[in-house]
């Protein structure tokens, strides 16, 4: 085996002026390329073979290096040809492992071919291989491809530092222990010294649709490990991070993020995932997303279904105290970095602590597992009244002293919370006997998920503070949504969308699951609408250009650069057009395999479109024809569904789209009859009525056997009168009229519909009628 620091056979160095170094056939050492004597434009090329790498490769010029590994085939089963190997003896100091690729704006790298595995060291105290760029504009050209990272022993296989946007692709990341892929933006704007934590990120807009992230695709990545520990191949993101995952395989490992959480460091900032492939043979969680916005689209998962059906669940790690020392504070209630309740279900002033519902001392409590459980023997709660609401301790003595949770469930007197149990925090909610609490809500938490550009926030001395209100305080962030559509598992159809466990990220707030149904890899009006330039910085209409133009050759058209500070209000500027008002209301007319959906929709002023979404799930998967309204009033939207299943609950709400927007209603929900029962009925106000004659009106659906139905009238409530009877069949609503006559002048009628069939009988409630 060669030593690639020393005697590198062969190894040829190409410059732009076809210059050869180390052309007498010894060959020096690779060396040279950290000693600056590489010039930009060279080419390294590494010949096939196996070497030993003893120290870390700092490069900082524009150069290829390019090695004789192969990659081909589809992600999903790629043939790799390990020409060039190099196994990993470098020492574990520091941060960064084998490599770092530090390279000023404006200039090339490119890291392919090239087969990096598991060498003598197997601490994975370090990071393997690093992308990274310091300056005042990003650096668009960096990439990564045809590379093979073979079961290294490194916390992280490949990570992005600094203000970069390039594009790594046809790699396979075989994974036996660590992260796969680590993306960082905490250089973003220019300002890596005076904020290491990514924080101009989130002053500044998404810009989804453009190459302002950074890319991976047409990848490989494999948990290798042997264990059901899905984490160990998986992502990550942090410092504002923002990229996009589409057209990989992953295998028994999942794409995830860090939050707002812990220190000063800012989370995951903007996310895009489609047309990957998830497979899984263990039983498994979702993917994670902890903050920020993202789009989930055209994605497929095959093998062990993901709990939840989810694309992903929406976590946030301060609701439950699991980052007890947090300088944000819990997402209780309690911190001025969160929007909180201010008593009345609005939000008090930013910056603000919300009100306190309740206070008092416990008189026991106990943990088991993820939930923990205060008790208050002197209480006599509403079963579950607290659900949603969080739990203080205020007991200084307390180990949870300051730590709050939200709340689960509550009996008359005891409250059980989200319980953190690991052991990566210092310290745990718990209550015990004497302990004081109290109970806030919180609306709303920073960066969380949905939340998009604020406040430039900076951290002096690591303690946050924003910078338009020189304190600590909600940044005023823009509504910025998660969005899924056309997601699902591909052995039973079933159709994948967001979850979340945690009361204040709300679906048809902060994300909607639009189901599938639309055109393979299109966008929905609803995500259109809701990424205007005012939220987004530009219009979205869809994807970036694919392949990546690194990847195609094509030279990447720059989108403006950021403004790193953002104005003094950083909410959105409102539309001329204000988006449509609508409400989901009941449905009606629930059948065994037929219902009426119901809701209304104030157009505003502009032409509007609207529709029912429906299905099992929240993630619905159906919609209803689309109706075309114009106005400035409310009116009611109905629509009729068939074809469903008996005694199957269902999900719907109502959405409008005009030109200044999509509005979705909250979900509502219904359960379909059973395929046969008794008759159900509905007595309707009576019309034509004159001085001695009327028609009874009623509805029927016959509930799958032969009905007889008819109605009783008189001047009491006894009736005492018939109409004749008439025989209905089927599984739908009908009307069904009646006309009387041999009535008195002004004289007041009760009248009442009754269906009979083998399952019983079924009466209407009473109505009246005066005659003239």
């Amino acid at each position: 085996m060669k030593t690639l620091l020393t005697t590198l056979l062969s190894f040829i160095v190409l410059s732009a002026s076809a210059t050869v170094y180390n052309s007498d056939g010894t060959v020096q050492n690779i060396q040279a390329i950290h000693n600056n004597q590489a010039v930009d434009g060279d080419t390294i090329m590494v010949p096939a073979g196996t070497f030993s790498w003893t120290a870390r490769l700092i490069i900082t010029k524009g150069i290829t290096i390019q090695g004789a590994t192969t990659i081909s085939g589809p992600a999903s089963n790629p043939t790799i040809n390990d020409g060039t190997i190099i196994q990993d003896n470098t020492p574990r100091s520091g941060t960064i492992g084998i490599l770092l690729a530090q390279i000023p704006p404006g200039k090339s790298f490119r890291l392919t071919g090239m087969t990096f595995r598991r060498g003598a060291t197997t601490s994975s105290s370090t990071w393997a291989l690093t992308f990274s760029s310091t300056g005042s504009s990003p650096n668009r050209s960096m990439r990564m491809d045809h590379c093979h990272l073979d079961r290294l022993s490194t916390g992280k296989l490949f990570v992005t530092s600094g203000w970069i946007y390039g594009a790594i692709d046809h790699n396979v990341f075989d994974c036996s222990s660590g992260i796969s892929i680590t993306i960082g933006h905490n250089g973003y704007g220019g300002n890596l010294a005076s904020d290491p934590y990514g924080n101009h990120a989130w002053a500044d807009y998404s810009q989804y649709g453009t190459g302002d992230f950074f890319f991976i695709e047409d990848n490989t990545v494999r948990n290798v490990s042997g264990t059901d520990n899905i984490l160990i191949g998986g992502t990550d993101t942090i410092y504002g991070g923002k990229d996009v995952f589409r057209h990989n395989y992953f295998f028994n490992c999942v794409i995830g993020d860090h939050g707002t959480e812990g220190q000063a460091a800012r989370s995951h900032r903007c996310r895009e995932v489609y047309n990957n492939t998830f497979e899984f043979n263990v039983a498994n969680s979702p993917n994670g997303q902890r903050s920020g916005s993202s789009l989930y689209h055209d994605n497929t998962w095959i093998g062990v279904r993901q709990d939840g059906n989810r694309v992903a669940t929406l976590n946030s790690f301060r609701s439950n105290s699991s980052r007890s020392n947090s300088i944000w504070g819990p997402a209780d209630g309690t911190s001025p970095w969160d929007l909180n309740d201010d008593g009345t279900g609005n939000p008090a002033p930013p910056g603000s602590v919300g009100h306190t519902f309740l206070s008092g001392t416990a008189t026991g409590g106990s943990v088991s597992g993820g939930s923990g459980t205060m008790i208050d023997s002197t209480k006599n709660w509403t079963p579950n009244q607290w659900v949603g609401y969080s739990v203080k301790n205020k007991n200084p003595q307390a180990d949870g002293y300051n730590l709050g949770s939200h709340i689960t469930s509550n009996t008359a007197t005891s409250l059980t919370y989200s319980y953190y149990e690991g052991t990566d925090t210092a310290h745990h909610l718990r209550f015990s006997s004497g302990d004081r609490y109290e109970i806030h809500r919180c609306i709303k938490s920073l960066d969380q998920a949905g939340t998009g550009k604020g406040d430039l926030i900076n951290s002096p001395n690591d303690i946050p503070i924003n910078t338009v209100t020189g304190t600590a305080c909600w940044p005023h962030a823009v509504v910025e949504l998660c969005f899924s559509w056309d997601n699902r598992h591909l052995p039973d159809n079933v159709v994948y969308g967001f979850g979340t466990g945690i009361p204040f990220i709300v679906a048809g707030r902060d994300y909607f699951n639009l189901g599938n149904g639309f055109p393979s890899n299109t966008t929905p009006p609803a995500v259109s609408a809701a990424l205007s330039p005012a939220i987004n910085g530009t219009q979205y209409s869809g994807p970036f250009t694919y392949p990546h133009p690194l990847v195609s050759g094509v030279p990447p058209t720059p989108t403006p650069s950021p403004t790193a500070t953002p104005t003094a209000t950083p909410s959105a500027t409102p539309t001329a057009t204000p988006s449509p008002v609508v409400t989901t209301n009941p449905a009606t007319n629930i059948a065994s395999f037929a219902a009426a959906l119901n809701g209304s929709v104030n157009p505003r002023g502009s032409t509007t479109t609207v529709y029912f979404q429906w299905g099992t799930t929240t993630s619905y998967g159906h919609t209803t024809s689309t109706q075309t309204q114009t106005g400035n009033t409310s009116r009611p939207i109905t629509a009729n569904i068939s074809g469903l299943s008996a005694s199957h609950l269902y999900h719907f709400r109502i959405v409008a789209t005009n030109g200044g927007g999509t509005s979705f209603g909250s979900d509502r929900t219904f359960t379909t009859l059973s395929a046969t029962g008794p008759p159900v009925v509905t007595t309707n106000p009576a019309t034509n009525v004159t001085i001695s004659s009327a028609r009874l009106n009623g509805s029927l659906d016959p509930h799958g056997s032969t009905t007889t139905v008819y109605f009783q009238w008189g001047t009491t409530t006894s009736y005492g009168h018939t109409t004749p009877m008439q025989t209905q069949t089927g599984n739908t609503y009908r009307n069904i009229t009646a006309n009387i006559s041999g009535l008195s002048a002004s004289h007041l009628y009760h009248f009442r519909i009754v269906a009979t069939n083998s399952a019983g009988t079924r009466m209407g409630s009473d109505r009246t009628f005066n005659t003239p």
